[in-house]
């Protein structure tokens, strides 16, 4: 896993770590680190969604719009 460094403003941190805590139980802590991952996922999955949705609605009529 390669390590990155982001910038985050203290609310944002503060609503990451309130999710974290929550998600977190005895003996086994989620981390702030493991939220920001968890969406980052969630989102290039959403956008690689959105992706292929796009490419299949041009194949359906067979023709594709030009500016």
């Amino acid at each position: 896993m390669a390590e990155t460094s982001i910038y985050l403003d203290e609310d944002l941190k503060a609503d990451l770590d309130e999710i974290a805590h929550e998600r977190s139980e005895p003996g086994n802590r989620v981390s702030r680190s493991a939220i920001i991952q968890e969406a980052a996922q969630e989102f290039v999955d959403r956008h690689r969604s959105d992706e292929n949705i796009g490419e299949s609605d041009g194949d359906a009529g067979g023709a594709q719009a030009t500016n």
